[in-house]
């Protein structure tokens, strides 16, 4: 179960962050707390998902305003030229995810000598049995308190 909450998580992250990023807003345009760039949008998404989440659906709204005024802005103004996008961004949320899915993934295989040490009742009860043919038998009377 933790496997798939972890995975919901990851690509939840990672929809928030090419979304956001879709939206061609800048910083600066949105106020409060949804103020965060699109790699804002992945490691908050990672790190406080219950957080992140809630408040990236109810701020995409007011993202996707943000990105139509500035592309509003940059047909009428020539100083709101649209900044080249670094192309680091998209590489490293693609390497943060993948090294987690790595991680969830490798946490659930099985391992090839899980049970090895383990033995049943039944794989010891020769043992047992030999045992107590060796040991002489107690004396239920041998070092009972009796009573006066």
């Amino acid at each position: 179960m933790g496997g798939f909450i972890g995975l919901v998580v990851v690509v939840s992250a990672m929809w928030m962050y090419f979304e956001s990023r879709s939206f061609e807003y800048d910083k600066g345009d949105v106020t409060g707390l949804a103020a965060m760039r699109p790699v804002g949008w992945f490691f908050t998404g990672l790190l406080l998902w219950l957080v992140a989440f809630p408040l990236y659906l109810a701020s995409r709204a007011k993202l996707r305003a943000a990105g139509e005024a500035r592309l509003a802005k940059l047909k009428t103004d020539d100083r709101y030229a649209p900044k080249p996008q670094s192309k680091v961004g998209p590489v490293l949320v693609s390497l943060a995810s993948f090294l987690l899915l790595v991680g969830f993934l490798a946490s659930k295989e099985p391992t090839a000598n899980a049970g090895a040490g383990v033995q049943t009742t039944a794989q010891n009860e020769p043992a047992a049995q030999a045992v107590q043919q060796v040991l002489p038998k107690r004396d239920p009377n041998v070092g009972a308190c009796q009573r006066v």
